[in-house]
């Protein structure tokens, strides 16, 4: 029996089942990127030497990435 989706999912879960195009494996290395993202937080000067800050910031953003 395959496993069962959720009926309503997260738009970025729904565009994983459904791409908007594929590409074969070996042209996959000319269309893959990667991005930075830098986070300003007002106020957590304090928090900047916390070594378990990027990951709490992360983690804020779930399965969004």
């Amino acid at each position: 029996m395959p496993p069962t989706l959720p009926e309503s999912l997260s738009p970025i879960a729904a565009r994983l089942l459904s791409p908007a195009e594929s590409v074969p494996l070996e042209a996959l290395p000319g269309r893959w990127f990667h991005q930075r993202i830098a986070v300003r937080l007002a106020g957590a000067a304090a928090a900047a030497g916390d070594p378990a800050l990027p990951g709490r910031v992360r983690g804020a953003w779930g399965h969004r990435l």
